[in-house]
């Protein structure tokens, strides 16, 4: 009977699986309302959210470029007004009527006043360069905020796959960045051509204060002399007060010894043959000899004041011509003076160098003038006076210009020349003196040949033809001595 009832079971499910085939087929162009309407209620959402991000991407980069040209535009005016204040300020310090009257004090308050003003301009481009990174940040977080807000929405409405809504905040993000860093890079090459240009303001600006400070020098220098030669001309000096009250006293003395002489005389000349008596001529003859030695005394006293006055005057001057000296030296004090010390001992180190011997074997006197160099370096260590820079930079320069010769004579294949000379240059020093002259005749072509060589510095040549000049001028000398005494040798100087 178990085995009835289950076969029963399998018959019965049989015949229901033969019922599923007498059904109606699924109708595939079937349309649902409802879910139709809630996929393009969907869509329209997503769409819309879309498009809202993009009005809303749209209106902050509008809005980011309006400020970026409100920047650009205060930017250009600070900078087109600083700039003209600059060149007003530059034109200022460059006028001689206002830089004569200057102190050294007023024109490093003048250099402060430059170094603010260029410190203001660099401020501004640098608070450009701020507004700008400030600006293409804010649009970043305004984005990106609204970045996350839009992935809420999308995934909340549900129109695509997570994986599609991915992708579509990828290549949102992608744009925005890549505009984000295109905005950065432009804008680090403006602020940076800003600042480049600023640093060629500030180097021009220094220097025409440096310009002005020189021209100041220049002028003080100037003026001083010419307020030194007015004032020792002036009646201050060959007239002083002094000396006009001394005069006055003298000529007052004067004027009262002339009219004691006058009465005198008038007395003498009331003597006549009825009232004149020996003792009348006796003492008349007395008040006139009392009037000489007081004018005598006057005299020698006027003589011992006018010493007096003359030393006290050539005080004055002196101390006038020590004031000079002292402010003409601050003048040339705030030159920068070349640090010589260093420099010599930098020469006296070539000097000692093993490695340099060489050079100094075969450079004939080049050790000893570089020796002598170093000494005179040393000579001052406070004002470095024209003429010694001078004399050694003119030394120096002759020296440096003499270095190529080696090489030149080596490329004209005259090597042997060049030894012959310095053989012929050592003789001169060590040649006894009777045959000194035969050496310079010897030297004498070869100098004048060396200085035609156009490979050589012209004033290098300048130089060996004012030697050879010498020579031939010593040389002709000697002859005509040597013809005026031919029994004698000439002497040599």
């Amino acid at each position: 009977s178990g085995w009835k009832l289950a076969k029963m079971d399998v018959m019965s499910e049989v015949n229901e699986v033969k019922t599923l085939r007498s059904q109606p087929e699924f109708d595939k162009t079937r349309e649902f309302a409802g879910i139709t309407n809630l996929k393009m209620s969907k869509k329209d959402r997503h769409m819309k959210t879309l498009q809202e991000f993009s009005k809303f991407l749209e209106t902050l980069n509008e809005k980011v470029v309006q400020e970026v040209l409100k920047f650009s535009r205060d930017v250009r005016e600070s900078l087109e007004s600083i700039d003209e204040d600059l060149a007003k300020f530059l034109k200022y310090l460059d006028d001689s009527d206002n830089l004569i009257v200057k102190s050294e004090e007023d024109l490093l308050s003048d250099l402060e006043n430059l170094k603010n003003k260029l410190k203001t301009r660099g401020d501004i481009i640098m608070k450009f360069a701020t507004d700008l990174d400030d600006t293409e940040r804010l649009r970043a977080d305004l984005a990106g905020k609204e970045l996350k807000s839009l992935v809420d929405k999308l995934v909340a409405i549900a129109h695509q796959l997570p994986d599609d809504i991915e992708h579509i905040v990828e290549s949102e993000a992608f744009e925005l960045n890549s505009e984000i860093i295109t905005n950065k890079k432009n804008h680090a090459n403006t602020s940076g051509a800003l600042r480049i240009s600023h640093v060629q303001v500030e180097a021009d600006g220094l220097q025409s204060w440096e310009n002005s400070r020189l021209k100041w020098r220049q002028l003080r220098h100037e003026k001083a002399l010419k307020d030194f030669e007015a004032q020792i001309h002036s009646a201050e000096f060959t007239d002083p007060v002094e000396r006009q009250h001394f005069m006055q006293q003298v000529r007052g003395g004067q004027s009262l010894r002339r009219q004691q002489l006058q009465k005198l005389l008038g007395q003498l000349g009331q003597l006549s043959a009825e009232n004149i008596t020996s003792e009348r001529v006796h003492k008349v003859s007395a008040e006139f000899l009392a009037l000489q030695e007081q004018e005598d005394r006057a005299v020698g006293s006027c003589h011992a004041g006018l010493e007096d006055l003359g030393i006290q005057h050539k005080a004055r001057v002196a101390q006038r011509v020590e004031a000079l000296r002292a402010e003409l030296h601050a003048y040339g004090a705030l030159q920068q003076e070349p640090d010589l010390a260093a420099i010599s001992r930098s020469l006296s180190a070539a000097v000692t160098d093993p490695a340099l011997a060489e050079l100094f074997r075969v450079g004939g006197g080049l050790k000893s003038e570089l020796e002598a160099q170093a000494a005179d370096m040393l000579r001052s260590d406070e004002v470095i006076y024209e003429a010694l820079v001078g004399d050694m930079l003119w030394r120096l320069q002759q020296i440096n210009a003499g270095f190529p010769l080696r090489g030149v004579m080596q490329e004209r294949g005259r090597l042997g020349q060049l030894d012959k000379l310095r053989a012929l240059v050592t003789k001169t020093r060590t040649a006894p003196r009777a045959e000194v002259a035969q050496v310079l005749r010897a030297l004498l072509p070869e100098l004048q040949d060396l200085a035609e060589l156009p490979q050589l510095a012209d004033d290098f040549r300048a130089s060996l033809a004012a030697v050879a000049g010498e020579i031939a001028a010593e040389l002709e000398a000697l002859q005509q001595r040597a013809s005026d005494s031919p029994t004698s040798h000439a002497p040599l100087v």
